[in-house]
């Protein structure tokens, strides 16, 4: 499928008579082909722009350049690179008033803040987005909603979360920006998927918003393969197996979470897979086989794993060693499992509250 909004910026480049015109045109067309994990295609866009000007960048042409390869390093699991590009864009569209770059700037820095889970300064460059951005800034607007969506959904409250969820629909929906819808739907799944997971380890998981993040998961992965996005193929097969776990659908979830390359996964995530590899395979009586599964998991957790994840790893690590009457063992795990989220949700809470001033209705806006 071809996408409506690299048509666009095609036909922008081709007519432009001004280079730094053409430079924004032919740095988004990049930072969309790094969103979707086409990576030769974004290195080929970004290689035009670098032989174009040699040496002699302008800050207009700077600020999308880095811009579009803190885009590509981000989504090439390449954090410390895409972060200092990212803030290099940022600090430089700011210092030189390159003002159409501003907005989009600070929403992927606030982008990057939020995955780092710097709160303040997330809120912060949140607020610059919205407020600097045009209302037909869509691009900007798209990326701000969307990091608001999901940090209000992470924080508990989807409820809250759905008209920014809404918001960053209709503006990529208007420029046609399949990779932020894909990344919209992506991040609906993920974030529902995290919350039923958490409440099924403590015993607290609804049924209806399970089948909500399978349903999710399912139409985000249809939707990539129909415009098709590369980046996130290991992602969702995981939401998919951690789904059809907590629906007790276990044989079809093992066979999901064996088909996933773990060599692929970012490192925080093959503890999830690990343990909830061993929860399946003890639920279907294999406890020894289990057993070496969770000890492998058990090892990954370190002290930067975030707080939720302790919280769920811990409470998974305590039901599989009930299964196999480990009991003392169970008892530590659900200890540390119930402190962790306790501090998770204390964690929620804060958040929420650090965002309310940023959360009024969108046309209130």
């Amino acid at each position: 499928m071809q996408s409506r909004l690299l048509n666009s910026l095609f036909q922008q480049a081709r007519d432009s008579s001004d280079r730094d015109t053409w430079a924004k045109a032919v740095c988004r067309s990049a930072s969309h082909y790094g969103r979707q994990g086409h990576t030769d295609r974004a290195l080929e866009a970004i290689g035009a722009v670098r032989a174009e000007y040699g040496n002699d960048l302008t800050a207009t042409a700077a600020s999308w350049l880095w811009l579009a390869e803190g885009i590509l390093h981000f989504f090439q699991n390449r954090w410390s690179e895409s972060h200092d590009r990212i803030r290099r864009a940022y600090a430089l569209s700011f210092a030189m008033q390159v003002v159409d770059a501003q907005p989009s700037c600070a929403a992927w820095m606030a982008h990057c803040h939020f995955n780092a889970l710097r709160f303040p300064l997330m809120a912060e460059t949140l607020e610059q987005a919205l407020r600097l951005a045009r209302s037909d800034d869509h691009q900007a607007l798209a990326r701000a909603s969307l990091v608001l969506a999901d940090a209000v959904h992470f924080a508990g409250s989807f409820q809250r979360a759905r008209p920014w969820y809404d918001r960053a629909r209709l503006h990529a929906t208007a420029e046609g920006d399949e990779s932020t819808l894909s990344a919209l739907m992506h991040n609906l799944a993920a974030f529902r998927t995290g919350n039923v997971r958490i409440a099924d380890a403590f015993s607290e998981a609804s049924l209806v918003e399970t089948k909500h993040a399978l349903m999710q998961a399912n139409s985000a992965w249809n939707f990539d393969t129909a415009i098709g996005t590369a980046s996130l193929t290991t992602l969702l097969p995981l939401l998919q197996g951690q789904t059809l776990t907590v629906l007790h659908r276990f044989v079809e979830a093992e066979r999901m979470f064996r088909s996933i390359d773990q060599a692929a996964l970012e490192d925080k995530s093959l503890p999830l897979l690990l343990v909830d590899l061993a929860w399946c395979v003890a639920s279907l009586g294999r406890q020894g086989e289990a057993d070496a599964l969770a000890r492998k998991a058990q090892d990954l957790v370190v002290p930067t794993t975030d707080i939720d994840e302790v919280a769920f790893i811990n409470a998974r690590l305590a039901q599989i060693a009930e299964r196999g009457q480990r009991l003392e063992d169970a008892k530590a795990h659900w200890q540390v499992g119930e402190a962790a989220l306790s501090k998770h949700r204390d964690q929620q809470a804060a958040l929420l509250l650090l965002l309310e001033p940023l959360i009024t209705a969108p046309n209130e806006r």
